[in-house]
């Protein structure tokens, strides 16, 4: 089942595994997610956030290191 965020009207689906995956400690997205009941539906969440801002967490997160989109900057961000 995919975890959809709806970020500004860009739509960001994320498998629930690779999600789970990344998230072993508690933050923000983490706590949304499996803090919402779930009814075996694809889950949608409205953040009003940049999809790439958005990515570049998701991505610093995964790869424990902090990366940043290309069209993302330090100042921004």
């Amino acid at each position: 089942m995919d975890i959809i965020f709806n970020l500004r009207g860009d739509l960001i689906k994320i498998p629930r595994y690779e999600l789970e995956v990344i998230t072993e400690e508690s933050w923000f997205i983490s706590d949304l997610v499996n803090n919402t009941e779930s009814n075996n539906q694809e889950e949608i969440y409205n953040l009003w956030e940049d999809k790439n801002i958005f990515m570049s967490i998701i991505d610093s997160i995964r790869y424990r290191q902090i990366l940043l989109n290309k069209t993302v900057t330090i100042e921004v961000a």
